[in-house]
This record gives C-alpha cells, structure tokens and sequence, in this order.
C-alpha cells in the first residue's frame, strides 16, 4: 500500500475513534450533571476519567502521525501497548511489598487496553472484515437493513493481539457464553460489531424494554451502552423480595445479557434494605438557617 494512502486511512481511523470517544465523554458528562447519589457519581466520574484518558491517548497518536517521525499506525500502536504494559509492570511492583498501589497503575492499565483494543479494530478494518464496514445501513445482528446477509470474511479472522499475560479484572463479567465451553469458531468469532449512535440509543431502549418486563426497579438502575456493546450497570436493588417482580442483582445482569447486541456488563448493583433505598426514600433536605435580621423600627 502507498505509505501516504497508509498515513491518510490511520488519520482517519484515529479521528473516527476520536469522535465516538468525545460522544462518549459527553454521555458521562450529561449523566454526572443529572446524577443526585454521591455512589453513582463517583462511579460516573470513574468513567469519565478513563474516557479523558482515552482522549488523551488519542489525541497523542494524532499529533505522532502528524510530525516528521510518523509511523505507520499498526507499529505505532504495538509500540505505545508496549509502554503501557511497561508502565503496569513497574507501578504493580509494590504490591509483593505492602505497598499500596498507585493511582497511576490503574490509568497505565486502562490506556493499554484501551491501545490493544484500538490495534484490534485497526487490525480488522485493515483486513476488511465486513463488521467493521463502513456501510452506515448495518445493523448489530450481522445483516444489512434491507435484509440481506453480510458477506463472509475474505479471509479467516485472525487471533486477537496480546502483549504478556491477560489481565482480567474482578469486576468483570463473562456472558453466558463463557461458562458453557462456548469457543470462538470462523461462522461464530468472539466478536462485536461497533455500534453506531443510533444503533447504541436502540440497543439502550431494547434492555430498558426487557427490564421493564422484568422489574419495577428500572428507575433504580443507571444503564450506559458503549459503541463495543458493552453496558455499564449501575444502581440498587432490594434485598425484600416479597414483590415477584423486585429481581435481585443477578437476575438483572441474565436478563440484560439476553438482550441481543449486549457483548458484556460492568456493573456496580448495591443490594439495599427497601426502607434504606435512597431512591424510594431520598435524603431530606435539611432547610436553610433563618437568616438573622434586625427590624428597623
């Protein structure tokens, strides 16, 4: 391929990736502005961090393939995985020591994988594969709007790119799939559509749908849907189930993990007492001291 022809697709690649990131960015923002639970907006503000993050990373490799010392976006990429994961293993050295880890390891864990996810979709736009087509008439469930069934891939998918151990994290978890034996075939690969902005806001309604089916507490839950389908799950359930329809954070999590597009869930469900639910029972307001005045007489 011509180097310039290379330069011009991972620019664009990197600026389409930009504007799905700073959408994102703006979905958190929207939400931490109308959050009133301290819990909840401390999470939210979790996630806007590692979404500024990705910015920054973005807007890096940007300024990299803008300067003299470009390189081609696929090497770029390796290269800056390999820093992050360099950075991981020097800020977790303290944990053999009893030392407590920094605040720094978790935003050098968060930007390399977010660098090997960005390889990944390079990697399989590069290939042209049809789930990343550029096609805006695709939908989530593999077929096109009017019907019609995507094309096989030109060639089989290949293994997706690690650098050293996978690090999984606790709070992460696997669908159903992972825990039946399901392995990733060539006519099923473990992998996901990006979901465009409209396909995101439908994705949103269905598992709002199926939850409104399901439980009276849709309005204790603060659901977000990432372009990867991946859903971010906040909120409380209660632990008196004298109501069939009252779920329990498990059932929530099956429930949402049957709605189609749905690839996995980072959730974050406090089980609370109904008379203790800040959402049933939001906190007084204490009122306003009286002002003190003087009547002028």
């Amino acid at each position: 391929m011509d180097w310039e022809l290379e330069q011009a697709q991972g620019c664009a690649f990197l600026r389409e990736q930009l504007e799905q990131n700073e959408h994102k960015i703006s979905r958190l923002e929207r939400a931490l502005a109308a959050c009133d639970d301290c819990l909840e907006a401390d999470g939210l503000r979790r996630m806007l961090h590692t979404a500024e993050l990705e910015r920054e990373v973005l807007h890096d490799l940007l300024r990299w393939q803008a300067s003299e010392n470009a390189l081609s976006l696929d090497a770029l990429l390796m290269q800056r995985a390999r820093h992050f994961e360099r950075e991981v293993k020097r800020l977790s050295q303290g944990w053999h020591r009893g030392r407590r880890t920094p605040a720094a390891y978790w935003d050098a864990e968060s930007q390399r994988a977010f660098v090997c996810g960005l390889l990944r979709r390079y990697h399989a736009r590069h290939a042209g594969r049809p789930l990343y087509d550029d096609c805006a008439g695709s939908s989530r469930n593999g077929s096109a709007r009017n019907g019609a069934a995507r094309p096989a891939p030109a060639r089989p998918l290949p293994n997706p790119v690690q650098f050293g151990p996978v690090h999984q994290h606790p709070w992460y978890i696997p669908g159903p799939s992972s825990s039946n034996g399901h392995q990733p075939t060539e006519e099923q690969p473990d992998r996901f559509d990006e979901l465009t902005l409209e396909e995101i806001d439908a994705l949103h309604q269905d598992i709002l749908a199926a939850l409104e089916t399901t439980t009276s507490l849709v309005d204790h839950l603060e659901i977000i849907v990432q372009p990867e389908g991946m859903v971010l799950l906040t909120g409380y359930v209660h632990d008196d189930h004298a109501s069939h329809d009252d779920l329990d954070a498990d059932a929530i999590v099956q429930a949402i993990y049957a709605v189609e597009g749905v690839t996995e869930i980072v959730a974050d469900l406090k089980t609370v007492a109904p008379d203790r639910c800040p959402i049933c029972h939001p906190p007084e307001e204490t009122p306003a001291a009286p002002s003190a005045t003087t009547d002028n007489v």
